[in-house]
């Protein structure tokens, strides 16, 4: 009966023990999953922000490089409307004073030659002021739509010509001298540069990108590399498409607006690779723990004081593991309060070049390439993260070998339990090249492709903030407006190449002519505006237009050939001539054709009050 007795109090005890076991496994391997819970899951969220942030910022530098390729188009085909002598014999036939045959022979040969020098120009369609077609030349649609409320800063209509060439159609009305609608000029451009960026794909290959017009009148889609065009439909919403996740950028003026349609699963995909490692580890050594602690509860009455402690330590080491990052591709890095380092991961010092080793124990402020403003910066961080416990934002750090990166980076506060901050942890994405890449798309906006001098928007945006800094007691300004003579026959003598040529060599010559701080700019074509800023006499102004004059009076070795060319110039002063931009370079295009008139290669001033 004994031995019976104590065979059921062992098997009873057995019991107890593998009761006591599973539970103390159990729950060791529960505690593991929230330390790993309470690191992964703010880890995902700012992984998974990070990634819709630089996601949003690459579809809103895309929506700005389309909406400067737009204005580019819109711009030169206002340049057509600025011929002074065409609009004026446009002005003649709207009062009457011309009969149609006339204003047509006129008219039909300047355009040719305005079209030839229109970069990517392949079609124009002039109408008169009750929109009757003047003059129709190149590639157009044999239909053309004219809408009067359509915003004059963007392309009219898209249009798909026969042979798959699409067309960018871009509107520009002519105003007579007193400012009124006497004509339209519809100019259509070969769409292939506007595609080119449309279709430029860092994306999923199975992303969706729309570009449509928000006035409802068409939209082009390009997906798995092929370009559809069609009417304007709704596009989905994030709570009617719980599939997909958009994202969207206007175009400046609003009328346009670039969408991004991404699977859903595309943010899952990426953290769930940067988590595998982590969660791998962090199970790992939890089964390890377990398995200890079972090995070490025998005898259960015994070592329950040293079970205490084991579990104590196998908990403890959870919590370190639920720390792991090493895995990460984010660059981690872990502070003190005071911003010194105490770890950091490998893809930081993938990342930066700098060892672990010898970062440890430094300040980060070390590493910040931003020295000069660092104590305003990091008071200002500070006072963030004591208000709100995080803060964002881009640093800019030096990396091992001196260069300097751009970092796109979140720092968040850990506190412990009683509420004494502790340490920090910093995630950053390096978006160095997308940060070079939007600075060359900006600069590609701003200026002229073949001499790599300022094109018109960026003169009209330096001569807007001059003349809006301007006072009474300010000094004059003069605007010089250069006409390349006998250019065309070099064009048609030696062919396009040579011409391009030729214009590069000006462009040399004429940077040689002016002061550093004076503005060069190429409107297109032959034709170029010179600003000097500022200017004391008028004479000044005569002075260097002389100068350029004898500059360019020199030959020109082109293709083992000598060439002489000339330059007609118009000047205008501000503000004898005009304050603004439009009375200012109009003022100079007067006064240049003055110049051809009166011979070529010299230069005239223009009359007072031009509006």
């Amino acid at each position: 009966m004994f031995a019976e007795s104590l065979s059921r109090s062992d098997r009873r005890l057995h019991k107890v023990q593998l009761r006591v076991l599973l539970l103390a496994a159990s729950g060791i391997l529960i505690t593991a999953l929230l330390a790993g819970m309470a690191s992964v899951l703010p880890f995902y969220r700012a992984a998974h922000q990070n990634i819709a942030n630089i996601t949003q910022i690459s579809v809103e530098a895309r929506a700005q490089a389309l909406h400067n390729q737009l204005s580019r188009y819109q711009d030169m085909a206002r340049q057509f409307t600025s011929r002074t002598e065409i609009r004026r014999r446009l002005a003649s036939y709207a009062e009457g004073k011309t009969d149609l045959p006339t204003l047509q022979n006129y008219t039909l040969p300047r355009l040719q030659d305005a079209m030839s020098q229109a970069p990517n120009a392949l079609g124009l369609v002039r109408f008169g002021p009750d929109n009757e077609e003047i003059v129709r030349l190149g590639k157009v649609p044999e239909r053309i739509t004219l809408s009067k409320s359509h915003n004059p800063g963007y392309p009219c209509q898209l249009h798909y010509l026969a042979d798959g060439t699409l067309l960018v159609q871009s509107c520009a009305p002519i105003l007579n001298d007193a400012g009124q609608k006497i004509g339209v000029d519809v100019v259509f451009f070969d769409a292939s540069l506007l595609l080119s960026l449309f279709s430029h794909n860092s994306w999923l290959s199975d992303a969706t990108i729309h570009l449509q017009d928000t006035q409802g009148l068409h939209q082009i889609i390009q997906q798995d590399g092929l370009f559809t065009m069609r009417p304007a439909t709704t596009l989905p919403t994030p709570d009617a498409d719980a599939d997909n996740l958009l994202f969207s950028a206007p175009l400046d003026d609003g009328s346009w607006r670039l969408t991004l349609n991404i699977p859903a699963t595309y943010f899952d995909d990426q953290i769930a690779g940067l988590l595998f490692w982590p969660t791998l580890v962090i199970l790992t050594l939890a089964l390890g723990g377990a398995l200890l602690v079972a090995l070490g509860m025998h005898p259960l009455l015994q070592r329950l004081s040293r079970q205490s402690s084991q579990l104590r330590e196998s908990e403890q080491q959870l919590r370190q593991a639920a720390s792991v990052f090493r895995f990460a591709r984010e660059a981690i890095m872990i502070t003190d309060p005071d911003f010194n380092i105490i770890e950091v991961n490998p893809a930081f010092t993938d990342i930066t070049g700098h060892s672990a080793v010898r970062l440890k124990g430094q300040s980060m402020r070390s590493l910040l390439a931003e020295r000069d403003a660092l104590e305003q910066k990091v008071d200002a961080v500070r006072e963030e993260l004591n208000s709100t416990g995080s803060w964002e934002g881009e640093v800019h750090y030096q990396r091992a070998d001196g260069r300097n990166m751009v970092a796109l980076q979140t720092i968040s506060a850990v506190h412990h339990n009683d509420g004494k901050l502790v340490r920090y942890i910093h995630i950053f994405n390096d978006i160095t090249e997308k940060q070079q890449a939007a600075e060359v798309i900006q600069h590609l906006a701003l200026h002229d492709e073949l001499t790599g001098l300022p094109n018109r928007v960026c003169l009209e945006q330096y001569l807007g903030r001059i003349l809006a800094e301007r006072d009474a007691a300010s000094p004059m300004l003069a605007i010089l407006f250069l006409d390349l003579d006998r250019f065309k026959e070099v064009n048609d003598t030696l062919g396009h190449q040579a011409g391009d040529e030729l214009l590069k060599i000006v462009t040399s010559r004429l940077q040689a002519s002016v002061r550093a701080d004076d503005l060069l700019a190429r409107l297109g074509g032959d034709e170029f505006i010179l600003v000097l800023n500022p200017v004391h006499e008028a004479d000044n102004a005569a002075r260097v237009a002389a100068h350029i004059v004898q500059a360019l009076a020199e030959p020109f070795h082109i293709h083992n050939t000598n060439t002489r060319i000339g330059v007609s110039i118009g000047i205008a002063l501000c503000p004898h001539h005009g304050s603004t931009i439009d009375s200012l370079i109009n003022a100079a295009d007067s006064a240049m054709y003055q110049a051809k008139q009166g011979g070529r290669n010299t230069w005239r001033f223009a009359p007072r009050h031009v509006s």
